[in-house]
């Protein structure tokens, strides 16, 4: 008699279970016939898969594949449910094997840490930071990622932008700045060279330059009586050229 209770409740236990399963399976299905849903993520023994449905949005899924950013949908495991296929193509996956995929997967070991940090600020407010991802290049993107209150639930939108193309642009633009520095690092030396040439040439020009205003007036002064005026024009005219000559040196120094 105890062994027939045992069996009988153990046949009400399991007939609950099946009941639940059956409603669940209700549920989902109803959910599906009105359109909630557009896609069913399943868990096997490969991992989680998802199952994208033909009554989704088509207008929204055309939006989003002709993005040249990645477009990833997480779970609150940072499981990908959804992504484009540029997303796809940057990790140089096909995307059937994208989708069901931790994200961190894709993220270079390095960054890992980086990208934790990320995903668990980006529950609470929006959050943006730059990784590098697990492909052959390294590839270094950035994530701007946004929490998305639906109707079952939190979930968060990732846009992954290729920074390469702007890496490369920040590369050549710091070669050309240190080109331009040394540019002018060359520019001063040869400044610095000028006026150092133009010091020593200005003194070597000043010294006969003041011997000749010396000695002409030397015969101005010591001879006025016995030059005619010709000559005392000449001199005049030499101290006149002289002077004239040492403005002009004073002139190439400053």
């Amino acid at each position: 008699m105890e062994l027939v209770d045992k069996k009988y409740k153990e046949l009400l236990a399991e007939n609950e279970e099946l009941r639940a399963q059956l409603e669940e399976a209700k549920d989902t299905i109803e959910a599906i016939r009105t359109g909630q849903v557009d896609a069913i993520v399943v868990e096997n023994d490969k991992g989680h898969q998802l199952y994208t449905l033909e009554t989704a949005d088509q207008t929204y899924r055309l939006f989003i594949e002709k993005m040249t950013e990645g477009a990833v949908t997480l779970n609150r495991q940072g499981i990908i449910l959804y992504c484009n296929s540029q997303f796809a193509t940057l990790t140089g996956q096909v995307l059937s094997k994208v989708i069901g995929t931790p994200f961190s997967d894709f993220i270079s070991p390095s960054c890992r840490q980086d990208f934790e940090r990320l995903f668990a600020g980006a529950w609470e407010e929006d959050t943006r930071g730059e990784v590098a991802l697990n492909n052959t290049l390294g590839t270094a993107v950035q994530l701007a990622i946004n929490c998305l209150n639906l109707e079952d639930g939190y979930f968060l939108s990732v846009i992954v932008t290729d920074l390469t193309i702007a890496k490369e642009n920040q590369q050549l633009l710091k070669n050309k700045n240190e080109e331009l520095e040394n540019i002018n690092k060359e520019l001063e030396q040869s400044n610095n060279d000028l006026l150092q040439f133009a010091s020593v040439a200005s003194h070597d020009l000043q010294e006969p330059l003041r011997k000749i205003q010396v000695f002409s007036n030397l015969l101005i002064s010591q001879n006025r009586n016995n030059l005619n005026e010709k000559s005392i024009t000449f001199l005049t005219k030499i101290l006149e050229s002289s002077d004239r000559m040492k403005q002009l040196i004073n002139d190439i120094l400053n």
